[in-house]
């Protein structure tokens, strides 16, 4: 069992602000379409399982009491405190429950309103119980849920205390975030050709960029360049970074929305991934295009570092832009000339970006 962070809120917000209760709670069944975590707010993320059989939409009704909330107990030995819920059953009558579609995974606790009642997708989500597995019950069985138990745990005291999990048959922690790779173009190695930042000297260079177009919104964390740096002299103070920009018709725009620096090391390195691991995290909406940016600091002798690319136009989600500038200070200063070109013919750069799913 674990308290969604929106439950949490309430339980204060009884209890402390004097917010009227609810006319009735719910008990409800969830498939594992949507799963349901600590950051789950409303019963409209969720899926509930399909109505009929013995199982009524909505799920079944509690009353705010002694009768519904049959068990009250102060825990010294544990320094807990808990409720339980009475029993609860469901039995299958004219078919399985569900009626059709997928199994029961999760047990939810929602709240009503205080006056009247709500829309079931807007009822907001308290707590959550995993089944462990998809529970379809055979006609003419039931499904009991017996003392399903809402614990407040104390784990300290001052900033310490907190409201906790309890550990019985149906104890779940919430699930961990797991950072995953979103858009990328890195299937396609072996390169065939690298890219620049290519420098001719210190007043003249390229500035390269990797337009991209996510296909979900997520929180941006981190981005990966398939780069080799070249045995080269005096590059003691090259420094190397990846920022990440918005674009306007397809082409980078505006300031830099996050940025990351990495210093150089003398050492060179042949082809391999090198991580960029933004300070702050951002996030990038679904089917809107942003563009990467890897700069360097000039460095005394020409390509210090390349980033590969293949020679083809395959990613058909963005391309490569060559953003040709004229500097005394650096590629943080105005542009001279400004010249922006297309490079829509000269293939894909290798790129991944990482981060967690909203």
């Amino acid at each position: 069992m674990f308290w969604t962070n929106r439950g949490k809120f309430l339980l204060l917000e009884w209890v402390f602000c004097r917010t009227p209760l609810p006319i009735n709670f719910y008990v409800m069944l969830i498939t594992a379409d949507n799963v349901p975590t600590v950051d789950t707010n409303i019963l409209s993320e969720l899926t509930e399982i399909a109505d009929g059989n013995g199982y009524t939409e909505g799920g079944y009704a509690l009353t705010p009491g002694a009768t519904d909330f049959d068990v009250i107990t102060e825990d010294d030995f544990f320094n807990r405190a808990l409720v339980q819920i009475k029993n609860i059953i469901w039995t299958a009558n004219e078919g399985p429950i569900p009626a059709s579609g997928d199994g029961a995974r999760y047990v939810v606790l929602t709240d009503d309103s205080e006056s009247s009642a709500l829309a079931i997708g807007d009822r907001q989500v308290i707590a959550v119980w995993d089944m462990k597995t998809d529970r379809v019950v055979t006609n003419g069985f039931p499904l009991a849920l017996d003392d399903l138990e809402l614990r407040v745990i104390g784990l300290g005291v001052g900033s310490e205390a907190s409201i906790g999990a309890g550990d019985d048959v149906l104890t779940e922690d919430a699930p961990t975030p797991v950072e995953e790779r979103f858009e990328h173009y890195s299937d396609e190695l072996p390169i065939t050709e690298y890219a620049v930042p290519t420098w001719r000297g210190v007043y003249y260079g390229d500035l390269v960029h990797q337009t991209f177009t996510p296909e979900v919104s997520h929180l941006l964390t981190k981005v990966r360049l398939y780069l080799r740096k070249n045995d080269i002299d005096n590059d003691n103070d090259l420094f190397w970074g990846c920022q990440i920009f918005a674009t306007t018709d397809g082409e980078p725009s505006g300031s830099a929305l996050v940025s990351k620096i990495i210093y150089s090391q003398s050492t060179p390195f042949d082809w391999q991934w090198v991580d960029f691991v933004f300070d702050s995290q951002i996030t990038l909406t679904a089917e809107t295009m942003y563009a990467i940016r890897f700069y360097m600091t000039p460095a005394a002798s020409q390509d210090p570092i390349n980033w590969a690319r293949r020679g083809s136009d395959v990613y058909s989600r963005g391309q490569i832009w060559h953003w040709i500038w004229r500097s005394y200070l650096g590629p943080e200063t105005p542009i001279y000339p400004g010249e922006l070109e297309d490079g829509a013919s000269e293939g894909d750069l290798f790129f991944e970006e990482w981060g967690y799913e909203l």
